[in-house]
């Protein structure tokens, strides 16, 4: 039991942090790129929040049958949720993280 709280602590804990990151994803990038080449207004870190919440599920549901999680043959419920854990991390925090570096990157220096 205290092992599946654990895991359920690390998921939330992932969640929690990935959401607003990809807000300021892109709320940052729409300022440095949107606003510039159409005029549109700029939007909060909460305005990009739903945004992001929005293009997940429109992405997810777009996807939904080319993507697999796969398993490689993995039974044990600790590996599947150590799989499934690191997996939310690299999409959730990571890519955005990188996004946000190269982004801030072609603003800074390419535009």
């Amino acid at each position: 039991m205290l092992a599946v709280l654990k895991w359920g602590v690390g998921f939330a804990l992932v969640v929690i942090v990935s959401v607003p990151l990809n807000g300021l994803l892109i709320s940052m990038t729409w300022g440095w790129f949107v606003i510039p080449a159409t005029g549109a207004r700029a939007i909060s870190i909460a305005q990009g929040i739903g945004l992001s919440i929005f293009l997940s599920i429109a992405g997810s549901v777009a996807t939904t049958s080319l993507r697999k999680f796969d398993l490689d043959g993995e039974t044990e419920p600790r590996a599947v949720a150590a799989k499934a854990l690191g997996m939310m991390i690299s999409v959730g925090i990571i890519v955005p993280v990188c996004t946000l570096v190269i982004a801030w990157a072609w603003h800074a220096f390419l535009m």
